[in-house]
């Protein structure tokens, strides 16, 4: 699944010595038909992505992140935007957020505002929405990277978990041409469901040239965790 366009911040992780509270990622999967996309990005663009600016710079979330899925993406049949919204450490929701379109525009009259909620609802259909909690990653950005492919997939056991809590991360930026990884589980309960994805990483890029340069990584390293963890499918 390759995603473009962002908005907002990205989320930087900054490493420590004790254990940090767990971070949590809420995502929205929505469809919009072809001849709304360009309405609705608009909209999120302008109007909406200025209000959860103002929640990220107020401090009651970490980011928040809108992204378009490209028409070559396998599941882009399913949904075409996605919504991040990056908690704050060891917060679930940001519900004592009261940024609103009255406070970023004022001046906009009540049936104004009801009719911007509106027609964002009316544009979309949401697919679904679902909670993770952040495994790992690094970040050589201080903005969110324009390609990103999201890879869904369903795990065998807790060693893929594992494998990546332990330093993947560093191994990862050495060897391949991501400027950003992430990798976060599912923890919605929807996720336990046979066919159901439970796990997602995320390679992002600066360009698709890079996407398609070959990788170099430490043959040392890969032995290690094939050793410890298993082939890299697993």
């Amino acid at each position: 699944l390759v995603a473009g366009f962002c908005f907002g911040k990205s989320l930087i992780l900054m490493a420590q010595e004790e254990e940090p509270p767990p971070m949590y990622i809420n995502i929205g999967f929505y469809k919009v038909d072809q001849e709304n996309r360009a309405a609705y990005e608009m909209l999120m663009k302008d109007v909406f992505g200025p209000i959860m600016q103002k929640r990220v710079d107020e401090g009651c979330l970490n980011n928040w992140i809108f992204r378009r899925v490209l028409p070559n993406s396998s599941l882009f049949g399913e949904f075409t935007h996605m919504t991040l919204d990056v908690m704050l450490p060891g917060e679930e929701g940001y519900w004592n957020c009261d940024a609103n379109l009255e406070e970023v525009f004022p001046g906009l009259s009540p049936e104004v505002r009801k009719y911007l909620y509106q027609e964002k609802n009316s544009l979309r259909t949401l697919v679904q929405r679902v909670r993770t909690s952040y495994v790992a990653g690094y970040t050589s950005l201080t903005q969110a990277p324009p390609i990103a492919v999201f890879n869904l997939s369903k795990t065998k056991s807790d060693q893929y978990e594992a494998k990546h809590r332990d330093g993947f991360a560093d191994f990862f930026a050495e060897g391949s041409n991501t400027v950003a990884w992430h990798a976060m589980k599912r923890i919605d309960s929807t996720a336990w469901a046979k066919w159901e994805w439970d796990y997602l990483t995320v390679d992002c890029y600066e360009t698709p040239a890079k996407m398609r340069e070959p990788v170099h990584f430490p043959a040392e390293k890969s032995r290690y965790y094939q050793e410890n963890y298993g082939p890299a499918s697993d």
